[in-house]
């Protein structure tokens, strides 16, 4: 699954209605509104996206685990970001956003 895809997903699964900007050029996905929706890079809209979500945040010395009480979850290891711990942990939280679009609930 692309990046695209994954957000997407990650909309869906979070009850959001994304519409494409710019008259199809450069396709920059929107929330309700005229701005980007990035929750791969934008802190702010990946917690808005795990509340919405109901994910729950277990960070531990190896990687972020994301997950929902009905099972859905994913781990993101901190190794595969380089280090980065807020980048691995927009990455667990959109996968499992995907997961519960995919899966059709939220």
């Amino acid at each position: 699954m692309n990046v695209t895809e994954l957000t997407e997903q990650a909309a869906r699964g979070a009850g959001y209605r994304l519409r494409w900007l710019n008259g199809g050029l450069g396709y920059v996905p929107s929330i309700d509104g005229a701005s980007a929706w990035t929750p791969l890079t934008d802190d702010g809209q990946c917690a808005r996206l795990e509340v919405a979500c109901r994910l729950s945040i277990d960070v531990t010395e190896f990687g972020v685990l994301s997950e929902r009480v009905d099972g859905i979850a994913c781990f993101e290891a901190f190794s595969k970001h380089s280090g980065d711990r807020d980048k691995a942990r927009r990455m667990a939280s959109v996968r499992a956003a995907a997961e519960i679009g995919k899966a059709g609930a939220k």
